[in-house]
């Protein structure tokens, strides 16, 4: 599987991921299209730093830091070096060392949606379930 990459306007199965938390606090990342683990590959001769979903089993290379920025929006570092993940001409990378250099993602889980339909419904029978 290719490099991933950062170009479309709507979400389709290359954009769902299943996150696992590992026993260290770091967090693997699974795609959905190909059932593999997001690698960051950092023995790349062309020094691109890719991520790429190539990976069938969890290993340092396979770990990533979850920094919550708010809510719902991340921040993605991985555990082999820090680096956070950056888009640079479309190409996911690990090659991000501050805040202002990182990307941002949004996580949307099914205990978030959870909690904003019980919070309206609360609003909507005015303050009372």
């Amino acid at each position: 599987m290719s490099q991933l990459r950062a170009d479309r306007d709507q979400t389709g199965t290359l954009e769902h991921f299943f996150m696992y938390q590992n026993s260290d606090g770091t967090y693997a990342i699974q795609s959905r299209a190909n059932n593999k683990f997001l690698c960051a590959v950092f023995v790349n001769p062309d020094g691109l730093v890719p991520i790429i979903p190539r990976s069938n089993h969890i290993e340092d290379w396979e770990k990533y830091y979850i920094e919550y920025i708010s809510n719902e929006v991340v921040a993605i570092k991985t555990k082999i070096n820090s680096k956070y993940t950056k888009i640079e001409d479309t190409l996911v990378k690990a090659v991000g060392s501050y805040a202002e250099d990182i990307v941002k993602f949004q996580i949307i889980s099914l205990i978030i949606l959870l909690i904003k339909l019980i919070s309206c419904l609360y609003k909507l029978n005015n303050g009372s379930l």
